[in-house]
């Protein structure tokens, strides 16, 4: 499909699927004395739509201005498809019009005075490459803007006017298509129309992404491979089900979906799993490789708790019908309210089993 996406677009070369499409070695960046990014390190394959999370001032944003060449790299290397676009030590700092990069902003950058067929034959033009008209018809049909060629970003809805910005980025068939924070600017149900339309255009075209937000739902929801930026520091990057089910700190596991913590007390540890005392019961739970026997946090997703007559008493602190089951908000013990899904309507006399394998055990300190 990349290739035959490749002949449709007809613009520049591509990376193959699988092969490394943006290496970041030892990347730190200062504004004045804060650090924005501290020694990070990532790779993203071809093929891959991948999203980093972060709040702002995490430096998200910096970290795609210094990938595009708008931001001069300080320390550390940047490659793109296998070309190093930056690296001070050797004073090399490739120009953003040669990296072979496209970029979708925050507020669609479109200009008044051109049209839609104006804006996505700009970048051709710029890099002096050939038009190929019905390549671009093409494209604009495919992400729905056909029929809307003369149009001016004045005469377009706000999505109209975001699927122009990524029609412009894609049209030079980028080795590596950069968005920040591209849904940001529109409202919530206009949000979700265009996450949908985000993924099944990359399932289509498989082109290849790296994609900032603060949002995880859109994270979550877009990406093959997802990140947590905290304070310019990498703090976990893998697959949603691994971000999911295998948190690498508090912050890590509440971004990424409902999740209860409680106190236990990890005794002993063997491989990939610890033997837990948690409300007076001896648990074997998966668990972080810096868990040393002490206090630890128990994470607990929705379904790592189900009823059971034989079970802990639990009592009900809230509940919320979610079409096909209850998310509930359960108290057992003296910890902390826990999220629990449960198909019947939740009432007195609640009692729940703990499914270990589904619990994750993280220090403290994390």
């Amino acid at each position: 499909m990349f290739a035959e996406t490749s002949a449709v677009l007809s613009t520049t070369s591509t990376t193959a699927p699988g092969e490394s499409a943006l290496e970041v070695a030892g990347l730190t960046h200062r504004y004045a004395d804060t650090p924005v990014l501290q020694e990070l390190e990532l790779q993203l394959y071809a093929g891959e739509y991948a999203c980093l999370l972060g709040d702002s001032g995490s430096g998200k944003s910096t970290l795609l201005q210094l990938i595009a060449g708008i931001e001069r790299a300080q320390h550390g290397q940047i490659t793109v498809a296998g070309r190093t676009v930056a690296d001070p030590a050797r004073r090399l700092h490739v120009a953003p019009e040669d990296r072979g990069l496209g970029m979708v902003f925050q507020d669609q950058a479109l200009w008044p005075h051109l049209s839609v067929q104006g804006h996505i034959e700009f970048p051709l033009r710029a890099r002096r490459q050939p038009i190929d008209r019905q390549a671009l018809a093409d494209l604009l049909r495919r992400v729905g803007l056909g029929g809307l060629e003369q149009r001016r970003p004045g005469a377009l809805s706000g999505g109209q006017r975001q699927r122009v910005g990524l029609a412009r980025a894609l049209a030079g068939n980028p080795r590596l298509l950069l968005l920040d924070e591209p849904l940001s600017a529109v409202d919530t149900a206009m949000r979700s129309e265009l996450r949908a339309y985000l993924k099944r255009l990359f399932n289509d075209l498989h082109f290849t992404a790296l994609h900032v937000t603060h949002d995880p739902d859109e994270a979550f929801e877009l990406g093959t491979r997802v990140g947590v930026l905290e304070r310019g520091k990498l703090i976990q990057w893998g697959t949603p089900q691994q971000l999911y089910r295998y948190p690498a700190s508090l912050n890590v596991a509440r971004l990424s979906g409902a999740c209860g913590v409680a106190v236990a007390e990890c005794l002993e540890r063997n491989g990939n799993t610890a033997q837990v005392r948690w409300q007076e019961h001896i648990h074997t739970i998966p668990a972080h490789t810096d868990i040393r026997p002490g206090p630890a946090h128990l994470l607990l997703r929705p379904d790592a708790l189900r009823p059971d007559a034989d079970g802990f008493a639990a009592q009900l602190a809230d509940a919320r019908f979610q079409g096909d089951r209850w998310l509930a908000q359960v108290r057992i013990g003296e910890d902390s309210p826990l999220p629990v899904h449960l198909r019947d309507t939740p009432g007195p006399g609640l009692r729940l089993q703990l499914r270990e394998s589904l619990a994750w055990l993280i220090p403290i300190t994390q």
